[in-house]
């Protein structure tokens, strides 16, 4: 995508930040009349926006249980994340085990 569809979208996410979650449906629903891309790529902004205050305060598994096939904390090996599975640990360090 070309540098002018950016801003078109950089614009559009400031513009509808500045109006009240409420009302932001519909500012887009004019802004972005006839293309449904744009909007989509407008409210995934906004959704990520919404959510940037949340961002690693909680674990991923607190906050979506079901990424994390079976409870508790400690090793993995066997279980699943969303469509991965842990086969085994491959190391640690003071930033967490891989």
């Amino acid at each position: 995508m070309n540098n002018d569809h950016w801003q078109k979208v950089e614009r559009l996410l400031n513009d509808a930040l500045s109006h009240p979650p409420a009302e932001r449906g519909r500012f887009l629903d004019g802004a972005c009349a006839g293309d449904p891309d744009l909007r989509h790529e407008v409210e995934s902004l906004l959704e990520w926006q919404g959510g940037e205050q949340n961002f690693l305060t909680e674990p991923a598994a607190a906050v979506q249980p079901s990424l994390v096939d079976g409870a508790g904390t400690g090793d993995l090996s066997g279980r699943s994340l969303a469509h991965y599975r842990v086969l085994s640990k491959l190391g640690e360090g003071g930033m967490g085990v891989v």
